[in-house]
């Protein structure tokens, strides 16, 4: 999920010392953040108030993608 979140910023130009003020910890925690495959669903929210983007629909999502593949695979 971390680089999911770091696909974002970076495609949408988000500083990430601006993306660090917002949530309040250090960029080197964010940099930290992009390299997580999984996030807490509190930094989750946090991150999607922060940069006005809904992350847990992003979640889910590829929650139904991964379901249909699945699917899939076993006809």
């Amino acid at each position: 999920m971390g680089k999911t979140v770091e696909a974002w910023v970076r495609s949408h130009g988000v500083s990430v010392g601006w993306l660090a003020g917002r949530i309040s910890c250090t960029r080197n925690n964010i940099y930290g953040i992009f390299g997580r495959s999984s996030l807490d669903s509190d930094l989750l929210f946090r991150l999607s108030r922060a940069l006005d983007h809904d992350f847990f629909a992003d979640l889910s999502l590829r929650f139904r993608e991964d379901t249909r593949t699945a699917a899939d695979a076993q006809k």
